[in-house]
């Protein structure tokens, strides 16, 4: 399973210090019972911060570096 998310949070929204007072892999800890359930491996989520003030050119970098990932061959636990 890979978990692609975009939030208004700057790069501290990722640290428990932060806007959130939580990590995203805490915020997404929940993901794992269905993951576990299902057999599935949980990839690390693919965060895009501060996405509401993103640039041209931060958004162009992120749909690269996204698509570069979903091009990768599966992993296998």
């Amino acid at each position: 399973m890979l978990v692609v998310i975009t939030s208004v949070a700057a790069e501290s929204g990722d640290r428990r210090d932060g806007q959130f007072g939580f990590t995203i892999k805490e915020i997404l800890a929940h993901l794992d019972v269905s993951v576990n359930y299902t057999g599935m491996n949980f990839s690390d989520p693919r965060a895009f911060l501060a996405a509401l003030r993103a640039g041209a050119d931060t958004l162009r970098q992120y749909q690269e570096t996204l698509a570069a990932r979903l091009r990768e061959a599966p992993r296998k636990a």
